[in-house]
């Protein structure tokens, strides 16, 4: 590695700085009471089906701000400028902070997204129904924030000739994401410890029985006394019915192949379903979950595995990230800047792993995510048991090179960074969680009464810093002809639902060659 570093430096400057990030935020809307909102998605904030900055995810009041892709810290400040826009535009409002939702008084509060009468509007919601009866309705309303990260072409172009590669580029650009995938699967135990901001939850999103690693605080509220991040744990995005296929990642076309086959095996238990696009493991690619993902931006009617199979990998996304609420965005720029530097680490070394071993990275992120701040914690790597604390030192020393690189040909302070992260793994008070838990503790707050205040904390920090008037006119814009756009669409429906259904669900051919 040290001889494609000094080989790298000279290139440096452009590569880095032309890498691209894009930041997808979710937020639940919750009412001055702490309460989830039951209101419709603002008209104010144009239509969701149509607003390429403010959507919904699962539920109505699921609000998900998404920026462009931007290069250096420009994804986060216009991040900020989403964040102000839609703040301003609710009434008697505010946005949850956390990943695990405020009190749920009672499920029929959690209202499926609605996006109006076209037939991808009504795709999306008949989705939507089929993903409230497989996993409940409180676990689709766990928020997060999704990273997505591009490589400059011309940082792929040079790893070409160094390589010597006898492949064509898209095709080798693609088997060097994968390769960033499988090296990211192995360790993001790290993020999940290092900026996890979830220990603690409302009983009433335990849907299933409260597991043994959790404790009560008040009558209110579960905690885990070391976990990290509840979202990442079993409590979090879970679905056994996922186990009966195998997802490979050994190149694009297999992972494209395998998603598109999981949309056609029928699982038992979901015939009994009325409401969902499909009996399968999973209705469409995307209900798989993961922690990331091979992306290329899909076409109108485009299914995301001919994308890839048609067009290759184009970014990853990053869905291991919850919303910290000790941070006004729920992120900040050094973390966004570790993950930056881990993401080139795992694009650029070597990995001798053609499979991922789903059960073993099963198993270590439950345990980081439930007692990732015990001491004596074990999780599995290579065959054997080991320290995560001492797995997590070797990981930064690693990565220290890289940062050491990057800070003589760019001038950032990488190798404070990861000082600083060094220091939480040997420190794990200085975590999120562990800080979170404490302020919890020492205030002797629910985990609803601890959300409403940041939430109201962050609210005014919002209106407090510098509008960008020029960005606010497009938001402005991009509300009138989004809402434009949804009705121009239902007006020209040319078929009928069934047949827009049949026409998706056909698409296939490439993946199946």
């Amino acid at each position: 590695m040290q001889g494609l570093i000094g080989s790298l430096t000279s290139e440096c400057p452009t590569f880095w700085l032309g890498m691209r990030r894009g930041i997808e935020k979710e937020n639940l809307r919750i009412n001055l009471k702490g309460n989830i909102a039951t209101t419709p998605h603002p008209k104010s904030l144009g239509s969701a089906l149509k607003n390429h900055y403010i959507t919904t995810d699962f539920s109505e009041g699921l609000i998900e701000m998404v920026t462009e892709p931007l290069i250096q810290d420009q994804a986060l400040k216009q991040l900020t400028y989403i964040n102000r826009f839609v703040v301003e535009n609710l009434t008697d409002e505010l946005l949850w902070p956390l990943s695990m939702p405020p009190h749920i008084r009672n499920p029929d509060d959690i209202h499926i997204a609605q996006y109006g009468s076209s037939n991808a509007a009504k795709m999306k919601m008949l989705y939507r129904q089929g993903l409230a009866q497989r996993y409940g309705k409180a676990m689709q309303i766990i928020a997060g924030v999704h990273y997505n990260v591009s490589f400059p072409e011309a940082l792929f172009k040079w790893l070409y000739e160094y390589d010597q590669s006898q492949e064509g580029i898209m095709a080798y650009t693609s088997a060097r994401y994968m390769q960033l995938v499988r090296n990211f699967f192995c360790h993001y135990p790290l993020i999940v410890y290092l900026f996890g901001a979830a220990p603690s939850c409302d009983i009433s999103s335990l849907e299933r029985h409260k597991p043994a690693y959790l404790q009560m605080l008040g009558k209110q509220t579960a905690y885990g006394p070391y976990a990290t991040s509840l979202r990442m744990s079993d409590l979090g995005y879970q679905n056994p019915a996922q186990d009966a296929v195998t997802i490979r990642y050994d190149s694009v076309k297999a992972y494209a192949r395998s998603l598109w086959e999981a949309t056609r095996i029928p699982y038992p238990e979901y015939t009994a379903y009325e409401n969902q696009l499909n009996n399968s493991v999973i209705q469409i690619e995307n209900e798989y979950y993961s922690p990331i993902r091979p992306k290329q931006p899909v076409r109108p009617g485009e299914r995301p595995a001919i994308a890839l199979c048609d067009r290759g990998v184009r970014y990853v996304e990053v869905r291991a990230v919850d919303l910290n609420p000790l941070q006004p965005m729920g992120i900040c720029q050094k973390q966004l800047e570790f993950m930056d530097l881990l993401l080139l680490w795992c694009l650029l070394v070597p990995n001798a792993l053609t499979r991922v071993d789903g059960s073993a990275i099963r198993h270590n992120v439950q345990q980081v995510a439930s007692q990732g701040r015990k001491a004596d914690l074990k999780i599995c790597w290579k065959g054997e048991q080991v320290l995560f604390v001492e797995w997590a030192k070797r990981v930064i020393e690693q990565l220290l090179p890289f940062a050491q690189w990057l800070e003589g040909c760019c001038g950032s302070t990488y190798t404070n960074l990861l000082e600083a992260q060094f220091e939480k793994i040997q420190r794990s008070e200085l975590t999120p969680s562990a800080l979170i838990l404490s302020e919890l503790q020492s205030q002797r707050l629910s985990h609803t009464e601890f959300g409403l205040a940041v939430a109201q904390k962050q609210a005014l920090w919002l209106d407090k810093q510098q509008k960008n008037n020029e960005f606010e006119k497009i938001l402005q814009q991009e509300t009138k002809q989004s809402l434009e756009a949804q009705a121009k669409l239902e007006k020209e429906q040319d078929q009928t639902f069934e047949q827009f259904l049949k026409n998706y669900f056909n698409q296939g051919t490439l993946c199946q060659q």
